[in-house]
């Protein structure tokens, strides 16, 4: 089984994942950082689909029982304006068997917690409704609301773990 902690930017998933990792002994792989190196290469596609092919390149490699910072839900909410991603990132997750955590957090919480002018650069409003929409109706989904204590957040996606 593998793991995606997926959530709007600020959500706290890199912590998360750390901490996940120390507690389970499970090995955190970075989609993110895995896909901007291997994308870049694709930019002369379409970004969504260029990311989704990476993302299935980072998961086919990944190790059973692993932890993903990141994974097909971010995509597919990120690139939401391009046709037929989120179908594709959909695929990808039943392909894989990828069990999602879903942080959810209001833009507002997001805004105060720090800045990232790439992030900002992007239609926040249309991509955090676009995360809860589709983590609604996405395969293996438990959503955590990411506004409580940080404690409260890792129990309950201990939780998901170990069940």
């Amino acid at each position: 089984m593998r793991f995606a902690i997926c959530g709007p930017d600020r959500a706290g998933k890199t912590g998360l994942a750390k901490r996940l990792a120390e507690a389970t002994g499970l090995e955190v792989v970075s989609a993110r950082n895995a896909m901007l190196v291997k994308s870049h290469r694709f930019w002369n596609s379409r970004p969504g689909l260029a990311n989704l092919y990476c993302m299935d390149g980072v998961i086919n490699d990944s190790p059973d029982g692993c932890i993903l910072d990141r994974g097909p839900l971010c995509t597919a909410a990120i690139h939401h304006f391009e046709w037929g991603v989120s179908e594709l990132a959909r695929t990808i997750a039943n392909k894989y068997g990828v069990s999602t955590i879903f942080l959810d957090l209001p833009l507002d919480v997001a805004r105060a917690r720090r800045e990232d002018e790439e992030a900002d650069s992007r239609n926040l409003e249309v991509e955090f409704a676009r995360y809860r929409e589709l983590a609604a109706n996405w395969p293996n989904t438990v959503t955590i609301d990411a506004t409580l204590p940080p404690d409260e957040v890792f129990r309950r996606a201990l939780q998901v773990l170990k069940a």
